[in-house]
């Protein structure tokens, strides 16, 4: 069958429904509260691939490196894509009790401990009406090929075709505040804490980046509110204590810890996303490593770095910082970069840290 129900019962297996619903599902079996939901599976994206010929459309532009080619032509083929006739019932029949969703990706190779994925996949929030589903089902499956995606598997040494993408489709929590729960604070490198980002409504633009939401801090032993803004709090300490509890029964299945997405309605709590903290490597928290010497480009960074992070920044602003520095590092690459090598490894493994340094510049130009 296409589509599933979101359940406890269907298999977590990332094959078919994908990382994101994988997870969620393992969530559902621990009787976490997640919102109620369906799957398309990854094979009925794998259908339609065959039926556009998508291999043999996308390779040339793959060959070519030219992300931003293979990204529109994908675009163009999903938009125009027949879907069939007995995917668009079974859709239908089952999306209708759901009203208003949010369409999310799911692809075969997220939300894992060795790659993330995240936010290189797409989200629409709020669908309605059977077309609009259609189209931002398609939209979702075309993601698999937005350029960000496409430099990330290149970077860690995918196959492009290796990635097959399910569609999760859940109702939407019309939420008082959102936010995202480390079960590890990444900032402070600290296992003793849990680090809770809260923003008012839905929490897309916060969890983004685009705007800061209000930091806490808990004991993990107790679920005690260590650290919080002084006046007028989003959250209150009962909240985040509940909160924290769920986020640590997640950890304790997956055996890793965990960056939780949630949203809270009314006095409930409804998980979204849970995904391993790939920022937290396996060496000891909280060991000081030596940087090393400054290079080139830490010395033409430093005078922007200090004007524009006066204070220290936010859980959320590190991972924005962290995929920015990301780009630039591959768009170097692309323009004939060539990196020290271990130079971005060691640069991801200390960029958590208060001290850390970009990778050197062996020389600029093709070889």
């Amino acid at each position: 069958m296409p589509v599933l129900p979101l359940g406890k019962d269907i298999p977590a297996d990332p094959g078919v429904v994908g990382g994101k619903a994988a997870n969620l599902i393992a969530l559902l079996g621990l009787g976490l509260p997640v919102p109620r939901g369906l799957v398309i599976t990854t094979a009925e994206y794998a259908a339609l691939a065959d039926r556009l010929d998508l291999r043999t459309r996308l390779l040339p532009g793959i060959q070519r490196q030219d992300w931003a080619a293979v990204e529109q032509e994908a675009q163009e083929l999903f938009a125009a894509a027949e879907l069939s006739e007995e995917f668009r019932q079974e859709l239908a029949d089952r999306w209708q009790p759901l009203r208003a969703v949010a369409v999310r990706s799911s692809a075969s190779a997220e939300d894992q401990a060795q790659a993330s994925f995240a936010g290189q996949y797409g989200t629409w929030l709020d669908v309605q009406g059977e077309q609009e589903l259609f189209v931002a089902v398609r939209r979702c499956w075309a993601s698999l090929w937005s350029r960000r995606a496409l430099a990330y598997r290149r970077q860690r040494g995918m196959d492009p075709f290796s990635v097959r993408m399910a569609v999760l489709v859940q109702e939407m929590v019309p939420a008082d505040l959102s936010g995202v729960l480390f079960t590890r604070d990444p900032v402070r490198r600290d296992p003793e804490h849990l680090c809770v980002e809260v923003g008012a409504g839905l929490g897309e633009a916060m969890v983004s980046g685009a705007l800061a939401g209000q930091v806490y801090r808990l004991d993990r032993r107790d679920l005690r509110l260590v650290d919080g803004p002084a006046d007028h709090g989003l959250a209150d300490a009962s909240l985040l204590a509940r909160v924290g509890e769920l986020a640590l029964r997640a950890e304790a299945h997956f055996q890793w810890p965990q960056d939780v997405e949630f949203a809270v309605r009314g006095k409930e709590v409804f998980l979204l996303q849970a995904r391993p903290m790939t920022a937290w490597g396996p060496d000891v928290p909280g060991e000081a490593l030596d940087p090393g010497r400054p290079s080139f480009l830490d010395r033409m960074m430093k005078p922007y770095v200090d004007e524009r992070y006066a204070v220290a920044p936010r859980p959320l602003d590190n991972i924005l910082f962290t995929r920015l520095v990301g780009a630039q590092m591959f768009v170097m690459e692309e323009c004939g970069a060539v990196f020290d090598p271990g130079g971005l490894d060691r640069f991801r493994r200390q960029i958590w840290r208060p001290a850390y340094r970009l990778p050197r510049v062996r020389r600029v130009g093709r070889a």
